[in-house]
């Protein structure tokens, strides 16, 4: 099913992907990682690629974290953050109909034990080559570097005002045309698991009331 398009990454998902890292360190189950995977470089149709990742993060992901072959390492709890972009060396692509170019890609950052990273840096090439009915280009198609602790790159496709509070530093930027939930958590980083642990340790949060300003690509068409 094809979802909604949209052009930027909301305040809730901002927030939330601006808090992932702090609160994946308090579970003690921190960003060891920052996989791109390239859909551009797969047979997928790009408007179906949102829903397919997260058939990847359900069906293989968190099954190969929660049991883990025998010496292969702990089992984890599934522990993300991922944001979605359409474009090219700073270039959005601004429609997803059927035939048009793109570069669809997700910057996933996500918590790998050690002694589970080889066992992923395999698995991962199985998993997207199974969820979009094959890769086409190899060398581009999945990137794995370790966590550069720049967080603020998953929010840069907000508005202005939105990347201003929660950018940590980067500039805002027309990241293209997307179609489905642009950016996300698991949910044992997420907003609700973060509001229970700010109760249990008595912080009160300080949340921006600003109004955010208009991203330059905010309406589709323009």
């Amino acid at each position: 099913m094809v979802g909604r398009a949209n052009r930027s990454i909301g305040q809730k998902a901002a927030q939330t992907n601006y808090y992932a890292p702090r609160q994946a360190e308090a579970i003690g189950l921190p960003f060891t990682h920052m996989v791109t995977i390239n859909f551009a470089s797969t047979n997928i149709d790009p408007r179906l690629a949102i829903e397919a990742f997260a058939r990847l993060r359900t069906n293989h992901f968190a099954k190969w974290a929660r049991r883990p072959r025998k010496g292969c390492g702990p089992a984890f709890a599934p522990t993300w953050s991922y944001a979605f972009e359409n474009s090219r060396g700073g270039v959005p692509f601004t429609t997803m109909d059927p035939g048009d170019p793109h570069n669809l890609h997700v910057h996933w950052c996500l918590h790998i034990p050690p002694t589970r990273v080889h066992d992923f840096t395999l698995k991962i090439w199985e998993w997207v080559e199974t969820i979009t009915g094959g890769i086409t280009g190899a060398a581009e198609a999945i990137d794995i570097q370790s966590d550069r602790n720049n967080h603020g790159y998953l929010i840069k496709a907000a508005s202005e005002g939105i990347v201003e509070i929660y950018g940590r530093g980067v500039k805002a930027r027309d990241e293209g045309v997307v179609i489905g939930l642009r950016a996300d958590s698991s949910r044992n980083i997420g907003p609700t698991r973060r509001r229970e642990r700010d109760r249990a340790e008595g912080i009160k949060r300080q949340m921006p009331v600003r109004r955010p300003k208009q991203h330059v690509g905010a309406a589709l068409g323009s």
